[in-house]
């Protein structure tokens, strides 16, 4: 027995499970970030003052080019929903 979405509801389906299947994606690039947080906390005063720093700015780093590719991967998302609605 197989169950079928009604056509007008195809595009919203598709954009929620894209959304949580890439949302996954993201959650593992931020899950590193934190990583590298708590590494550089608890080396906080065995390892030199630059290579904290430098573990800081790659945390921070990676922490915002994983929010501006989160931020372009929704807004594809809406826009492949947008285009999605209007062609039915």
């Amino acid at each position: 027995m197989s169950f079928e979405f009604p056509k007008n509801l195809k595009p919203i389906v598709d954009f929620a499970i894209h959304v949580c299947v890439g949302s996954i994606g993201f959650l593992i690039v931020f899950g590193a970030a934190v990583i590298i947080s708590v590494i550089v906390k608890a080396c906080d005063g065995i390892v030199p003052g630059w290579v904290e720093t430098t573990g800081e700015y790659a945390e921070m780093a990676l922490f915002g080019i994983d929010l501006i590719c989160f931020g372009l991967f929704i807004l594809s998302e809406a826009i492949r929903l947008v285009r999605g609605l209007w062609s039915e």
